[in-house]
């Protein structure tokens, strides 16, 4: 058994022991005395496993950290997640007043090149203020998705939408504020990526599947190969001799060493979410899928397994690799950084809001570009002892009696300890409050006097970095504007919320969201439990584009739930 097989088979029993040190976790949680110390890494040599390194457990939580390292940190306490934290500062910004919503960025010798609608090209040689060079739009149509360089030439695939708009363009980029147009390729004409590989080109069509082209002479791209495949490629990848094509719901590897005659290999199924773009490194492949970055080993190219899921804030867009890091445009999450230097187990390690949702990045140098629907940001990166990964996200308003949950994630080298605080002043756990001196803290029953800013701080011997502060805004519940403090209500399907631009009694009322109407039914409800006999009243405003009486889709109803009496009401 070689060493890839080794892995491979200790990338299965990995995967299996997941689930079981869930219970692990659980049976270390009622052990408040447990204090142990005790080697215990696992690495491959020559197809055998041995053992190394060590762990601590003092009343804590196991968890997998690093390179299949076993770590038990003290809960209440010193936490442990041993990286470095990598710091964004914004340090430039571009405003896109087109209009138009990006797709990718390339940045090449202190010049980016968009992707929007036409592919939009900026000086940024100094970051702190990126200047409009010139765009390219051809005279076909078309919107750049991705663009790939090679030397002063531009590949770039521009989607058609099941036109003749689309295709490979190339691009003379010598003379960057006068980008001139090479030659054409409408055989691929939905192309979502392009990829260089010596003398050819591989296109991944969202229609057609992948294409590979002879780009000797630029000026004349020619097809020479094709594989239909049965999904609609979104993204693609080219290492070690193999092709990842990442498409709607799956991912297909193919065998490059005949180019000209791309070899299925194997395929990863998923039904969960779509697939939006793919790197490789090593024998793994990292999928920015739906809300979350997925890692596939493909040591096995002929059974690809999902080794590692996490979750991510916001929808996955694209993602880059540089040396041992994933940078990932996260949409509402702004951009977040990963750690994995051991693949199965990703670690968060940076990230920062952005002004707009992050749906393309592009690194150089000591810089991230990141672009985002208002155009694009520039922020200097920079490795620190110790920081916080994730910022808490404001919170517009919690209702009277919600609960409000705010997160962060701390990073550092050395052990550290979280405090939360509210307007400056540290909290402390009550019977309304848990986690305060955690990532996660949780204020059950909101009242007004929690209103307020909440930062956290994470400290340790490398001294203390308190996060931006989030503001929690309070705002009376469903008690208040159905003047009823001594219920509780529940929402069913959607949120109902107090508001004071339409009432009845002048002052307050509950409003549900949109309800939709069309092929599927919907529907939102109130709920509330009271003990009868008693009397209920209340009063319905509906707003709709189409007259009630007309409109059998609208239905207002009261269902009143109990045990039937002998006098017809219920109880």
């Amino acid at each position: 058994m070689d060493k890839a097989d080794a892995e491979w088979i200790w990338n299965q029993i990995l995967s299996i022991l997941l689930v079981p040190l869930t219970a692990f976790e659980n049976r270390m949680l009622s052990n408040n005395h447990a204090e142990a110390k005790r080697p215990l890494r696992f690495s491959v040599s020559e197809g055998c496993m041995t053992a190394s390194a060590s762990y601590v457990l003092n009343r804590g939580v196991a968890s997998l950290l690093g390179a299949g390292m076993l770590l038990l940190s003290p809960g209440g306490a010193a936490v442990l997640n041993a990286q470095t934290y990598v710091a964004l500062e914004l340090v430039g910004r571009w405003t896109n007043t087109a209009g138009t919503y990006p797709a990718t960025i390339k940045v090449f010798e202190g010049i980016a090149y968009l992707g929007y609608d036409d592919l939009k090209v900026l000086d940024v040689r100094n970051p702190a203020q990126p200047t409009w060079l010139a765009s390219y739009q051809p005279a076909e149509g078309g919107a750049a998705q991705r663009i790939e360089l090679a030397g002063s030439i531009g590949f770039v695939a521009l989607y058609g939408g099941d036109t003749t708009r689309g295709g490979l363009h190339v691009l003379d980029l010598s003379d960057p504020p006068q980008p001139r147009r090479l030659g054409h390729s409408s055989a691929p004409k939905d192309a979502r990526d392009v990829k260089i590989l010596g003398d050819y080109a591989l296109v991944a069509d969202f229609y057609s599947g992948l294409h590979v082209l002879d780009i000797r002479n630029p000026a004349a791209p020619v097809p020479v190969a094709r594989y239909q495949t049965a999904g609609n490629p979104m993204a693609l990848a080219v290492a070690n001799g193999r092709a990842y094509l990442a498409e709607w719901w799956s991912l297909q590897i193919f065998d490059l060493a005949t180019i000209t005659n791309p070899r299925l290999l194997g395929t990863y199924d998923q039904y969960e979410t779509i697939l939006r773009d793919v790197k490789a490194r090593g024998s793994h492949a990292f999928l920015a899928a739906g809300d979350g970055l997925i890692v596939i080993d493909a040591t096995r190219p002929e059974q690809p397994v999902r080794v590692a899921q996490v979750p991510t804030g916001g929808q996955a867009f694209q993602l880059q690799i540089v040396g041992e890091r994933i940078f990932l445009a996260a949409g509402e999450e702004g951009l977040e950084v990963f750690d994995i230097s051991n693949p199965v187990q990703p670690q968060r390690v940076g990230g920062v809001f952005t002004f707009g949702p992050a749906q393309a990045v592009d690194i150089a140098g000591d810089y991230a570009f990141v672009v985002a629907d208002a155009g694009l940001e520039i922020f200097h990166l920079t490795d620190r002892p110790i920081g916080i990964a994730r910022q808490p996200r404001s919170q517009i308003f919690v209702n009277d009696g919600q609960p409000i949950v705010l997160e962060g994630l701390g990073v550092s080298v050395s052990p550290f300890t979280y405090q939360w605080h509210k307007d400056g002043t540290p909290l402390t756990n009550d019977t309304r409050i848990s986690g305060a001196t955690d990532s996660t803290l949780t204020i059950g029953d909101a009242s007004p006097n929690d209103q307020g800013f909440y930062s956290l701080t994470v400290s340790n011997e490398h001294g203390a970095v308190t996060s931006a502060s989030a503001f929690v805004e309070y705002r009376p519940g469903l008690r208040e504007a159905l003047d009823h403090p001594g219920l509780v209500f529940q929402n069913w399907n959607g949120d109902w919320n107090w508001q004071t631009n339409v009432t009845h009694d002048g002052v307050d009322a509950a409003q549900s969201r949109p309800v939709q109407s069309g092929i599927v039914a919907d529907g939102t409800a109130v709920t509330t439990k009271v003990v009868g006999p008693g009397t209920l009243s209340f009063w319905w405003r509906v707003t709709v584009t189409s007259d009630l009486s007309t409109n059998p889709d609208v239905v207002l109803a009261l269902s009143i739930d109990g045990d039937s009496r002998a006098d017809g009401t219920r109880s």
